[in-house]
């Protein structure tokens, strides 16, 4: 009987696999040919999808042909194509965005009373909660040489302002040099993905001063950069610079765009200087050995795109950490670089949140892990070093399992 039982279930998963197709291409802009990063690559009907990785370059999986995708990306106009067969895709989009360069005038308490307009309207609209399902990545370097990856799938909820909560699913992590008398590693990078934010709320999150924010709240100093025209839509959209002010414990400067007619955050980009070197902590049996935490710089992007409802929904959100440190009597400049992305929207999906003080590898401890589900996982493409990487850490078996000891 079992040997019958395990013929049928390998006759089963063979006739998975075999109606499995991997798409792939790339995508670039009409007419200057130039590569188009993060462009979301969804399966029409299915609130499923990916993201075009740094290179423009994609791959999806999906389950019949022919299919519909349906490709958008901030500044672009959305298409939807057919795909009959797993021919390499050449993806072509048009902007849509232009830049205005007729001179507009402003009264002096335009730009601050509309910052706190559009951070009214992102509170108002921040209990909009998607449930959904999302990956992150995360390469951690010393020096030049990466010796940490970790990669996870999550249930989520995200809304306006970035991740609400999420639980973990299926989690692996791989590390190089385990003698540590010669390298660093960081514990819990991804609760900087976590509670990061895209404006200023009452709630749990890191000490980084968020830029939009009611206008009596004001630390920083604003600038309008650019004006734009969607040409799809006839809105407005701004671009605008921000630096916090004068301030001896931080730096905090960058820009966000945000739509001037529906008072949507679309886009923001920032860096914080933390000048007094506290945003990154010595922890655990370890701390002791680091004599020295220094020119501690966090850079990060968060995007955002309509829904089916038209509200606006986390697109991703890009990390990175750097900072210099002695440990052991050894200078080290340490680098960690995450990126985090929702490829799927399910309404009906139940999220149980995690504790926010239990770090990455206590989490990964309790996670099951399945070799085949990774060799299968409907990841975001890697570039060519990612993946030069991550087979570098394959081939030398040392991903899969926490590995810690």
């Amino acid at each position: 009987m079992k040997l019958v039982l395990i013929a049928i279930f390998v006759v089963i998963l063979s006739g998975q696999s075999a109606a499995q197709h991997m798409l792939y291409g790339d995508v670039k802009q009409v007419g200057t040919n130039e590569i188009v990063p993060y462009v979301s690559i969804e399966i029409a009907g299915q609130a499923r999808g990916t993201l075009s990785n740094d290179h423009g370059s994609f791959e999806i999986k999906i389950y019949a042909l022919p299919v519909q995708l349906k490709i958008s990306c901030l500044g672009y106009a959305p298409q939807t194509i057919s795909v009959k067969d797993t021919s390499y895709l050449l993806i072509q989009l048009q902007p849509t965005v232009i830049k205005l360069n007729e001179v507009q005038v402003y009264y002096p308490n335009y730009l601050r009373d509309l910052i706190s307009k559009v951070h009214d309207k992102a509170l108002k609209n921040r209990r909009h909660l998607l449930p959904g399902k999302a990956f992150y990545r995360q390469y951690n370097h010393n020096d030049t040489s990466c010796t940490e990856i970790l990669e996870s799938f999550y249930k989520v909820k995200t809304y306006n302002n970035g991740i609400r909560c999420w639980e973990l699913t299926h989690s692996r992590y791989g590390i190089k040099n385990v003698d540590t008398a010669d390298r660093v590693y960081i514990y819990n990078q991804s609760v900087v993905t976590r509670y990061l934010k895209a404006y200023s709320e009452a709630a749990i999150d890191l000490d980084i001063p968020q830029p939009i924010c009611h206008g009596k709240k004001r630390s920083f100093s604003y600038t309008i950069a650019n004006r734009f025209q969607d040409t799809a839509t006839g809105d407005s959209i701004l671009e605008i610079d921000f630096n916090s002010k004068k301030n001896p414990i931080d730096s905090t400067f960058g820009s966000f765009y945000i739509n001037e007619k529906t008072l949507e955050i679309l886009f923001i980009k920032g860096t914080y200087l933390d000048k007094q070197n506290v945003f990154i902590v010595a922890s655990g049996y370890e701390k002791d050995k680091v004599k020295l935490i220094d020119n501690t710089r966090l850079d990060y992007e968060i995007r955002f795109k309509p829904d089916s409802s038209g509200l606006i929904s986390l697109d991703y959100i890009k990390t990175k950490i750097s900072f210099f440190t002695i440990y052991n009597k050894r200078p080290i400049r340490l680098t960690s670089e995450g990126f985090f992305f929702v490829y799927e929207h399910n309404a009906d999906l139940k999220v149980h949140d995690m504790d926010y003080a239990v770090n990455d590898y206590e989490n990964i401890k309790h996670s099951r892990y399945d070799p085949i589900f990774w060799f299968e996982n409907p990841i975001i493409k890697r570039n060519p070093i990612e993946q030069r990487i991550l087979t570098q850490f394959e081939n030398e078996n040392i991903i899969g399992n926490l590995l810690l000891n």
